[in-house]
């Protein structure tokens, strides 16, 4: 885990550090496709327009795509729309 925080190409994720554990140990076989993964998520998610209203809190792209990383666009639809299954009160777009 310390080996895969430490490493240049994940520094941008070592703000939250329990996403190189959740690498680790969820994906043990290869956790830097995974944290790979998120990277791209990110990066894809925050410039979607679909999203431009979550920006102004950008932690919610890495939710996205740590905690649902088979569909992190749905796992944002949901929250935006406050659905039940979604766990969080919704998530209202600055106007």
């Amino acid at each position: 885990i310390a080996a895969l925080a430490g490493e240049e190409e994940f520094a941008a994720l070592r703000d939250a550090p329990g996403i190189f554990k959740q690498a680790a140990v969820y994906n043990p076989s290869d956790p830097r496709a995974f944290l790979r993964k998120v990277q791209k998520d990110i990066a894809a998610l925050a410039g979607e327009e679909e999203f431009a209203g979550l920006r102004d809190t950008p932690g919610i792209f890495k939710q996205a795509a740590v905690h649902s990383p088979s569909d992190p666009r749905a796992f944002l639809r949901k929250a935006k729309a406050g659905t039940p299954d979604s766990g969080r009160y919704p998530i209202r777009p600055k106007l």
